[in-house]
Order: C-alpha cells, then structure tokens, then sequence
C-alpha cells in the first residue's frame, strides 16, 4: 500500500546544472508554500507509488488532492536528464491544489540518484520512453484518474520523452506541457559520432557515463517527424538564454507540431526559478484548464461598456485558440450584424464551416483569420463560411455600438 512520505531534496547531485535546476526547485517550492492563499483550494497528500518495466521497479511519488472528486484529472512528471522527482515538486504542489493528481517518478537508469532500478549505462530515450509507457499504463489502473484527462510534463530530456509518447499514444493523451525540450540531444549526439561503428560502449555526456544504446538509437532518428504526428495542443515552455538547449529547437518544435504556443521566458536558463516559476504555473494552469475534455470551456470578452461570457465547444479551433489566451484584439465592423477580430495566427481549419448563424454565435474565418461574434440576425446566413466556436447566451447585443479594443481570457 501507499504510504505518506515528506518531500526531501537532495543534499548533493551530479553535476552544477543538476545542483541548479533542483535548487531553483526548492525555492520555487518555498516560495509556493509562502504564497498559499494564491494557490489553495485542495489539501493533499503525498505518497509513494510504484510502476514496473521489464521486471524493474519503478519508483514514484504521487500529489493526490482531498475531496477533489473520484476522478481528477492527472499530470505525470518526466525529469531531464541525471535529474529525478525532485524536479517536478513545486509543479506537482501547485497543481495539487488546484484539483489535479500528478505523478512525478525517476526513469530507470535516469540518474545516479534514481530511486527506480536500472542502470545509467542502459539507459536512452526509448528505454525512458518506456518506462513512461509504464507509469501511464498503472495510473490508468487507478481508481481516481480521469483517463480523458491525461496529461504529460517534462523538463529537458524528460521534455523530449514526454512528446515522443504523447505522439506514440496521441488517442490516449490530452495534453503535453514541455519545459525546454532538449530535442538538441539528437544533434549533440552527431557531433560526436558520425557512424555507428564510432560509438564507443560507453561515454561521457554532460556529466554521466553513459553506454553505446544512448548514441546508437538517436544516431539516425527524425525526432521532430516523430513527434509531428501529435495533434493536439502543445505548450512549451524555454528561456532565451539557455546555454544547454537553445532556443532554436523549441522554435522548430512549434513549426513541427500542428498546433503548438512557445512561450519565452527573458533571461532565463536551462532552469526557472522565482517569478518564472511562478509564471511557468500560471502558464500551465490556463493550458490545462483550457483543454481539459468533458469542462466547461468558456471566456469573458471584454470592451469598454461590455463583458460577454462565451462558452466553447470542443474542437481543435478552440483548444488553438485557447492556447493564445488571453488576447487584446480590435473590433472590426462587420455589415452591422457581427464584429470582427483579427488574430495573430491561425487556428485548425480542419472543422466543418457554416454560414448559418444566431445572436450570441461566436465563429472563426479562416481567410482572415478572424474572429466573429454575431449580435444580430438581419440576415439568414453570413457571407462567408466560419467554423462554429461557441456561443453567448446573453450580452452580444450589447456589443453592437462597441468599437476599439477587445480582451479575451479564460475564465478560470
């Protein structure tokens, strides 16, 4: 059985980069606790959980809220690389209190310090691959997951495990948060070995031996076409001064995916700490709030005068449009029947298009792209075909005199 167990962070880790990412945890961790009336609605528990690869133990430490339901949506936390759980505690205790089960574990062989069985030398990114294949499949055993509402974080090489099996597994998974994805590893890998028979059976990397499997099964691997196949939203999280994995990656990642919003922290490294962290939580809880299935998606338009409130449907359009949250946008007239709103990207255009429409409808143009909100019916059909959003069951007459700027955001 599970038991309680206290959240300790390691005195001595591997490598400097290791000591700063688990130190910006710990005071993003402190920092969360002091500011509790931010971030407070469910107690939790903390315990032990385990999953098994291939006859190894898979150790993991589970973020379970109280009275938050029978079944929660739920969040497992893949480390980077030589880290461990550890890394995903101030996340995990954020997101506990907002109703959400996390799972953060340690890959076999991730690190010296893993807590899970296997060794570091036969360890890569498809062993981690499936080891997280493992985690998913016990959490889908539990009692108080929500399996329509799983979602996958990672940080660095934990990043880059996390989307390969979203993408392996795009039926199962709702969503994918990605801190610094490290998909640099595949090219750092070729700088060093050219060919196969280069590969030593061991090397050093960063700041761990580790064995010939890690080189040999990237050598030749596509992994931003491994990842493309992935079609929901993905959010990623990197900073602009990251010496580890530059920013170029994550920009590459984002033309890969179908629908992806990359989100750029100034000054920050392979690593967040203080208002990043901070920011980092807030970013995610908008994402996961925004594509949750089965909840009640809905956002406030707000003018000068007018404050409209317009439930969404579940689409790819909006979970794209969900994604660029919160928005200030102009309204444009649009033949004294509707107002428009132009983005600053696209949104999937993959759904069928109307040009029927009623008062308080709220579409999407993708000649524009623009959005619409309909507050009168002097015609029967619009001119042009829009893809269905959402709908204001009261206020979008209102907006009929309004002009200048508009916001949108989510309401939480």
């Amino acid at each position: 059985m599970p038991k309680s167990i206290p959240v300790i962070f390691p005195v001595l880790m591997l490598s400097a980069v290791l000591v700063i990412e688990c130190l910006w945890a710990r005071e993003a961790a402190s920092k969360s606790a002091s500011e509790a009336l931010v971030y407070s609605e469910y107690e939790f528990d903390v315990q032990e959980l385990f999953a098994r690869r291939n006859g190894n133990n898979i150790y993991g430490v589970l973020y379970l809220p109280r009275a938050a339901g029978k079944k929660l949506p739920t969040v497992i936390f893949s480390h980077g690389f030589g880290g461990n759980y550890r890394v995903g505690t101030p996340y995990a205790e954020a997101l506990a209190k907002q109703g959400y089960a996390v799972y953060c574990f340690d890959f076999c062989g991730g690190s010296q310090e893993s807590q899970s069985e296997g060794s570091v030398p036969e360890m890569s990114i498809f062993t981690e691959q499936t080891d997280l294949e493992a985690v998913i499949a016990m959490l889908g055993e539990q009692p108080f997951v929500d399996k329509d509402n799983l979602f996958l974080m990672g940080t660095s090489q934990g990043g880059v495990v996390s989307a390969m099996t979203a993408a392996a597994h795009k039926d199962m998974i709702r969503g994918v948060v990605l801190f610094y994805p490290a998909f640099v590893l595949v090219d750092d890998v070729r700088r060093m070995f050219q060919h196969l028979e280069d590969i030593p059976d061991s090397f050093f990397l960063r700041w761990m031996t580790v064995g010939r499997i890690y080189a040999e099964s990237v050598l030749d691997y596509d992994i931003y076409d491994a990842i493309s196949s992935y079609k929901q939203s993905v959010l990623i999280l990197h900073g602009d001064a990251d010496p580890v994995v530059p920013l170029s990656y994550s920009e590459r990642a984002v033309k890969a995916y179908r629908s992806a919003r990359l989100e750029i922290f100034p000054g920050a490294g392979h690593g967040f700490s203080g208002e990043d962290t901070q920011r980092a939580i807030d970013l995610i809880l908008t994402y996961l709030e925004g594509h949750r299935k089965n909840t009640c998606r809905q956002i406030r338009m707000t003018t000068e005068n007018t404050e409209i409130f317009i439930t969404l449907n579940h689409s790819r359009a909006t979970d794209d449009l969900l994604a660029m949250l919160p928005l200030e946008l102009t309204l444009i007239e649009r033949n004294n029947f509707a107002k428009g709103m132009t983005l600053p990207d696209y949104l999937s255009a993959e759904e069928s298009t109307t040009r029927e429409y009623e008062i308080g409808d709220f579409g999407y143009w993708d000649a524009g792209p623009d959005l619409a909100i309909f507050y009168d019916d002097i015609y029967e059909q619009t001119v042009v075909p829009v893809i269905p959003l959402g709908h204001a069951e009261f206020g979008a007459e209102g907006i009929r005199n309004e002009a200048g700027k508009v916001k949108l955001e989510l309401v939480k």
